[in-house]
């Protein structure tokens, strides 16, 4: 009784502060403000509201007309205040003007009270030209609202934390007392790999503009209405763009969401960054305690894989989200397979191997589709040398069980993409170039130590200067070399030496598979494999494989050592191998940190327009020119009179009347399951192709009415969202929540 009125009363207490802070913020509301010309040069003019304004999000208007090169000016914000104001005072972008419009809309961020906000504009170019007509910046009451509750809850957690902690410190101590290597262990991966993340900068990744641009295109999506969202409307200048449902992004909805409501875009980010490092290090000790049976050598076996060089570029240096979100469930993935093919049908534990396996490569499947075609390979080569074990023991059904679950799973993803795949898209054309194998790592580079942050992908024989800095990393190549002293000086039993050989010897296939060594060349001659090896694009990619089941293979070599050679010895081993790989960790993160480029985004509103977020345009139509679109932004036709136009996003309305032979395009990409229906009488025309691959309406003479353009996902695809969600909600009910309400959460079972 006592216990239940403590949580009462901390709930209590929470739920007043968030009232209080609920209250406090709809009390001071903020009136429309303006902002005056205070000074002004050939190069610089400043504008200032000169009036207090209070924290929250603000939306700024610019009106402008241009007579010479505006695309020269940049527009950037500063707050000034007396008392200092709190660290950063102001969230905002810099801006460029561009000439082809006269107004531009942004989102700044007001963290404490500032006296005034000084709006400038400055140019290089003194023939530059521009006049401002008025600048007006508005409160935006929900965004303010929800982002400073956030922060509100923020404190609060952390304040909950820390009482919870004082009320319960001996048991907490006790806790940690039995586990405090595996708390430390974890603790300190975990610090390591958010390093980047909890700074203020964050490092310009290859990929991460395009990224960015898929929670930015989510956020629109939901705010026009629509879930799931398909075809994310901003992209293109507002063509429109299917990467929803050719790149899963399931996981992204969540930062979406935070940016919707009034997070910087930046922070939305860095919330998934953070919640994918948390997943890595949670789902790999979880995985690899259970792969080697040993909880401090599943700990080691964490460490590496968290920060093994190849991830941590890939998350940083690339930008690349699909493939580093993937890399969290390879172990999973791993850990099926073992519990399927390795495990006796009486043992507990092999009772969910076809979990694992069918959740594992769901989330693979569910956040990059290359890194499934590789997890795939890898596993139809697993089954091939195994099929007499698979036959023999009946191990059929539940390999198929696991792959039903993934198919069920994703069927919510499955069917848009194979759907639309039978449209002439970009990336499922034909293919002729067979360069892959050049990009392929030397066996330098894989036994380097990278004294490098920052690089691209070269071919090998222009040299290292500038190259991607990929490696396995000293850790590891310190634990290959105890692998080969174990595998020669320490007597095996058949089944441990034979299970160790081939967990290795899939290892060094995925990395030779990484290498210039392996004849990707001669398969891309083939005609039926030449899509698959083209679109894998660079043979670095199967290190994200091999570096987990070389991992396995170390921790099956230290299991052994453990039985071999005194406690003392394996703990000091244990330690020596954990802190070469944190500080190497370390040392990888500080270097892409300090040499990289530095991206730093509050305001997504220019993000779709940036060229590199559609990168090489994938997923247009084939004979698509994305530059056109930049121009062409009206509803145009011939014999007919547009008169009135509205837009909100992927659906148009246009009022009009026609007179013979009569079509009208709009700046929409003509995908399928685009209608066109006359919005009075409900009569729905059909859609072409037009100019660019437009949507193409064709008039009948005489009409006038107004069509309205929209986007309608078939049936089928609904049906197949409903059955992963109640797959989802069965699982879940199944294996976990009537498990918790019989049993309660026991935490210690998670060490």
């Amino acid at each position: 009784m006592k216990k239940k009125t403590v949580w009462l009363i901390l709930v209590l207490v929470n739920i007043l502060a968030l009232f209080f802070g609920a209250a406090v913020i709809g009390y001071f509301p903020q009136a429309d403000l303006s902002a005056a010309c205070t000074y002004q040069t050939e190069k610089l003019q400043e504008y200032s509201t000169s009036a207090a304004m209070k924290p929250g999000v603000y939306q700024v208007f610019v009106d402008y007309s241009v007579v010479r090169d505006a695309a020269s000016y940049r527009l950037t914000c500063k707050a000034r205040t007396g008392d200092g104001g709190s660290y950063p005072i102001i969230f905002a972008d810099e801006y460029r003007m561009d000439p082809r419009k006269n107004h531009l809309e942004f989102c700044l961020w007001v963290n404490s009270e500032i006296d005034d906000l000084l709006i400038s504009l400055e140019t290089r170019n003194e023939d530059s030209v521009i006049w401002i007509e008025s600048i007006m910046l508005k409160r935006q009451f929900r965004e303010t609202f929800c982002y400073l509750m956030l922060r509100i809850c923020a404190a609060l957690f952390m304040v909950d934390i820390a009482v919870v902690a004082v009320w319960k410190r001996r048991e907490l101590a006790r806790w940690l007392r039995a586990h405090f290597y595996i708390v430390m262990g974890l603790i300190g991966i975990l610090c390591i790999s958010t390093m980047c993340v909890l700074s203020d900068s964050q490092v310009s990744g290859h990929d991460t503009i395009f990224h960015l641009s898929r929670i930015v295109g989510l956020a629109e999506g939901l705010k026009d209405g629509e879930f799931p969202v398909r075809i994310q409307p901003g992209w293109c200048n507002g063509y429109g763009y299917p990467v929803s449902i050719f790149y899963g992004d399931v996981f992204l909805y969540p930062s979406a969401v935070l940016y919707m409501i009034g997070v910087p875009l930046v922070y939305a980010y860095k919330a998934y960054l953070l919640l994918v490092h948390i997943a890595t290090v949670g789902v790999a000790y979880y995985c690899y305690r259970k792969l080697c049976e040993d909880r401090y050598i599943g700990l080691l076996c964490t460490a590496m894989f968290s920060l093994s060089v190849n991830r941590i570029l890939n998350v940083y240096l690339r930008g690349a989200m699909g493939e580093y979100s993937a890399y969290l469930f390879l172990p999973l993935v791993l850990l099926g397979m073992k519990e399927i093919l390795c495990s006796d049908q009486e043992k507990k534990g092999s009772r969910y191997g076809w979990l694992y396996l069918g959740v594992g490569m769901t989330g693979v499947l569910r956040t990059h589709i290359l890194s499934f075609e590789m997890v795939c390979i890898i596993l139809g080569i697993t089954v091939i040398i195994l099929i007499g074990r698979v036959a023999r023991q009946g191990r059929w059904k539940e390999i198929g069980k696991g792959a039903a679950l993934a198919i069920l799973l994703c069927a919510g993803f499955i069917v848009p993409f194979l759907d639309y795949s039978r449209q002439e898209i970009m990336v499922f054309g034909e293919k002729y170039e067979y360069g892959i194998q050049q990009f392929g790592l030397t066996l330098y580079e894989l036994f380097s130590l990278p004294t490098e942050g920052t690089g691209v992908a070269m071919r090998t024989v222009e040299g290292f200067g500038g190259k991607y800095p990929v490696s396995l990393g000293l850790g590891m190549i310190v634990m290959m070399a105890l692998m080969a002293w174990v595998l020669v000086k320490k007597n095996w039993e058949t089944g441990e030496r034979r299970t160790f050989l081939f967990v290795a010897g899939l290892a060094g296939v995925s990395i030779w598979m990484s290498t210039c060594f392996f004849p990707w060349n001669r398969l891309a001659a083939v005609p039926g494999v030449r899509n698959v090896v083209a679109s894998i694009q660079f043979p670095m990619r199967f290190l994200s494989l091999g570096i987990p089941l070389l991992i396995y293979a170390a921790g099956l070599a230290l299991g052994k050592m453990k039985a071999v050679i005194s406690p003392e010895k394996m703990k000091y081993l244990l330690i020596g191998l954990y802190l070469i790989t944190a500080v190497q960790g370390m040392y990888c993160v500080d270097l892409v940190m300090r040499r990289g480029g530095n991206l730093v985004v509050y305001d997504g509103s220019t993000v779709l327009y940036e060229d590199d977020n559609v990168v090489q345009g994938e997923y247009l139509l084939r004979g698509t020119d994305r530059c056109a679109t930049e121009e062409n932004q009206e509803v145009q036709g011939q014999n007919v009179l547009v008169t009135d136009v509205g837009v909100m996003g992927n659906q148009m309305t246009a009022a009009c009347t026609a007179s013979a032979d009569a079509w009208l395009e709009f700046p929409r990409f003509a995908y399928d399951y685009y209608r066109c229906i006359d919005t009075e009488t409900g009569r729905e025309f059909t859609i072409t192709s037009g100019i660019n691959n437009r949507i193409r309406v064709e008039l009948p003479d005489g009409y006038q009415g107004t069509l309205e353009v929209l986007f309608e996902e078939p049936w089928y695809w609904r049906l197949a969202t409903f059955f992963s969600l109640l797959t989802l909600v069965l699982i879940c009910a199944r294996f976990f929540l009537i498990k918790i309400l019989k049993n309660g959460v026991k935490i210690s079972r998670i060490w």
